[in-house]
């Protein structure tokens, strides 16, 4: 029996959007059971409700709800029309499981808290890592995950460095760069980045790592205040998400 639940783990880490397909009931004779079930993604199906053109149909199907994301249950009789010779009926549901990609804000400061309100509406699951705890504490949302060490960084991610400490800076942008995450920005001026990159290529960052440092980040809408930077660091991130679709 093939570990479905295991592909969903994997497809959600891996920030995927995927349809799962079940068998809710059937009718006289059908391919597969009740509770049968397949994965369907973009560009790959995993496990089969069946075969045959059934299973062409419902890929299809399937294929066509990820773009409109929206699910839908669906009846198929399995007779010539169908390119089935069972002559039974099989009811389906498609399940249009939307990834959310999640956001590390390392940093619960003043830009981090304004950056947190402002995301929270986002399509993000956020988690926001400071070993203070008077800081971390002031961050109340019950959708935001709190964390005073650092979680595993997965390459779907999208990190954000703006800590209180430029050496903590530093080795975050050094370890994370080596996980290869989708986002890694980090705040600071042109004069930091100049700085930090010479020393993190002489700890052995290669010039590929060093080129996806988005620094500083945040697109240039003007501002200084934590609300304004917050802004334009979430517009940045938007932005960068709707274009890697």
């Amino acid at each position: 029996m093939w570990k479905w639940k295991n592909k969903l783990i994997e497809l959600e880490n891996n920030n995927i959007d995927c349809a799962l397909i079940s068998i809710i009931d059937v009718g006289g004779s059908s391919p597969r059971e009740i509770g049968a079930k397949m994965i369907v993604t973009k560009n790959e199906v995993f496990g089969t409700i069946g075969g045959g053109n059934l299973e062409f149909q419902i890929i299809d199907k399937a294929k066509n709800l990820l773009i409109n994301g929206t699910s839908e249950k669906i009846t198929i009789p399995l007779g010539a029309k169908a390119g089935q010779c069972c002559g039974g009926i099989v009811e389906v549901f498609i399940d249009i499981l939307k990834s959310s990609s999640r956001l590390l804000i390392f940093g619960a400061g003043h830009v981090g808290q304004e950056l947190t309100r402002v995301c929270e509406k986002s399509c993000f699951n956020i988690t926001v890592i400071d070993e203070r705890d008077e800081w971390l504490n002031k961050i109340q949302s019950p959708n935001v995950t709190k964390s005073k060490s650092t979680p595993t960084v997965l390459s779907s991610d999208y990190v954000v460095v703006l800590t209180h400490s430029h050496e903590l800076d530093e080795n975050l942008c050094f370890e994370i760069s080596q996980k290869n995450p989708r986002f890694l920005g980090l705040i600071g001026s042109l004069t930091k980045k100049e700085r930090f990159f010479k020393r993190l290529k002489e700890r052995g960052l290669s010039n590929n790592q060093l080129e996806k440092i988005i620094c500083p980040i945040g697109l240039p809408i003007g501002g200084k205040t934590p609300f304004e930077v917050a802004i334009s660091i979430s517009s940045q991130l938007i932005e960068f998400k709707n274009r890697d679709q």
